[in-house]
């Protein structure tokens, strides 16, 4: 990687050597940085939904130097398209940025780091120990981030907190923090602020009537359900749980849910109804209704990995489930299944909220899994994502392993994914002729910003501590 680092600035020295500008990073708290060059070998992109590397923030020698992102986990951009936000696992921080809605341009604005840790540039807010998912509410004035950390030592906060969000300004103020009644190492959020299935927290979502907050807490096997006032506190209302769980910390149990182990992703239909939670353990995805009045949850059914006996209907390509992006018109649901290098395609009743096998998937080209289609890059695929854009019907995927990004034409009659594409750091010959984009090892969350003439796409690097701008076709 530093040796394609270096040959980059050599191209770029040798081909700026006359009436080029000099070019320095800007300080954490400088004004808006020029665009980043365009890394030598990258080509434009060919028809819509390509993308087009523009840039990175973080650790790399090839980003804008910031260093408040060690281990970034997710991020996510807010409704009004003026922020984005990332969390940073091992530096227990929450950072903001500010977005230039006309051109995607990211300029750091502030960061939030766990009161037990040292760091002198960003302010001190309690249970970010292990900050590993963040959310923004549906009017942009609240931001929920959760917290934890697994076979590590210590084990992390296991905690959801709550900042408050001045959308004009993007500015941040902690507001409060619930923890886990048996998993939180300090009672940081007060002796009343601690209830059950946070803990090992992987997911957060709210509602898109900003009423409900849903968090997958992987080691209590659990979704936790909290109602949200307009004010943006949150109340716990309680969670469900596996009813093989020998320790379920007082959450609700049925016979019937059998397919919440590991719990690692959590997302809504588009109508707000009905509640998706991925299961990596049972290579599952289940379904719940949605009670809007009360944020209430109903289980009604669930679809695991084929080969497996935990639910009544099979998909291939759901092994270790981690990830789940629903198209925006409701009819089809894809899964990111790490184990297997695979997309699951499911499709979906947008009355009953049902998931309908298609007993299809994509998959790498090195997986064993038996799929309709096969692209390249998609070894360990860890996140799934569908461009918001109403008028776009492009899917795109994380391939960890790989060091890419793949992205899909989506077909809105049959839910196929074709023309698979892809863009990588050069580290493997399967994207040679395509663009080259640094800092994307170990890439773990993609978001997508929609706007009217510029669209973005905007993923972290866990293991380059970096966030990457791309723009999209």
């Amino acid at each position: 990687m530093k040796s394609r680092r270096l040959l980059f600035l050599m191209i770029f020295l040798l081909t700026c050597s006359s009436g080029c500008q000099s070019f320095q990073p800007p300080a954490i708290e400088s004004s808006p940085a020029p665009t980043p060059a365009l890394p030598p070998g990258n080509i434009a992109p060919s028809h819509a939904g390509d993308l087009l590397w523009k840039g990175c923030y973080g650790a790399p020698s090839d980003c804008f130097q910031t260093s408040t992102l060690d281990e970034p986990f997710e991020v996510v951009v807010s409704p009004d398209k003026t922020g984005v936000f990332a969390v940073g696992l091992t530096s227990n921080t929450l950072v903001v940025y500010d977005r230039d809605p006309a051109t995607g341009e990211l300029t750091y604005n502030s960061c939030f780091v766990d009161q037990e840790t040292s760091n002198p540039d960003c302010s001190k807010a309690p249970a970010l120990d292990g900050a590993r998912s963040v959310a923004v509410s549906p009017d942009g004035r609240s931001i929920y981030v959760v917290s934890s950390k697994r076979n590590e030592s210590p084990e992390g906060d296991n905690g959801i907190v709550t900042f408050d969000r001045e959308p004009s300004t993007n500015h941040l103020q902690f507001a409060s923090c619930i923890q886990d009644n048996d998993r939180a190492p300090n009672f940081e959020c007060g002796p009343n602020n601690h209830k059950p299935g946070l803990s090992g927290n992987r997911a957060i979502m709210v509602s898109k009537d900003g009423a409900s907050v849903y968090v997958a807490g992987h080691d209590d096997a659990a979704v936790t359900v909290f109602s949200r006032a307009a004010s943006g506190e949150l109340t716990w209302v309680g969670c469900v749980t596996d009813f093989q769980n020998p320790n379920p910390d007082t959450c609700a149990q049925s016979p019937n849910i059998n397919a919440l182990k590991d719990t690692h992703s959590v997302v809504l239909s588009p109508d707000d109804r009905f509640v998706y939670v991925a299961s990596a353990g049972d290579h599952a995805i289940n379904t719940f209704a949605r009670d809007p009045s009360t944020s209430k949850l109903t289980w009604l059914g669930c679809v695991a990995d084929a080969g497996t006996n935990v639910c009544p209907k099979t998909n291939p390509g759901l092994r270790g489930a981690r990830s789940i992006a629903i198209a925006q018109d409701g009819s089809a649901v894809y899964v990111a299944a790490t184990e297997e290098s695979a997309i699951g395609i499911l499709k979906r009743d947008k009355v009953t909220g049902e998931l309908l096998p298609t007993n299809d998937c994509v998959k790498d080209s090195n997986s064993m899994e038996t799929c309709s289609t096969t692209a390249e890059t998609l070894g360990g695929v860890h996140f799934v994502a569908v461009s918001p854009d109403a008028n776009s019907e492009t899917l795109y995927a994380a391939g960890r392993g790989d060091n890419a990004i793949v992205w899909f034409d989506r077909d809105p009659s049959t839910a196929t994914l074709n023309n698979p594409e892809c863009i990588d750091d050069g580290s493997s010959p399967a994207c040679t002729a395509a663009p080259v984009a640094p800092s994307l090892t170990g890439v773990t969350s993609l978001a997508v910003a929609p706007d009217l003439v510029t669209k973005s796409l905007y993923l972290v690097s866990r293991l380059e501590d970096a966030l990457v701008w791309f723009s999209i076709q």
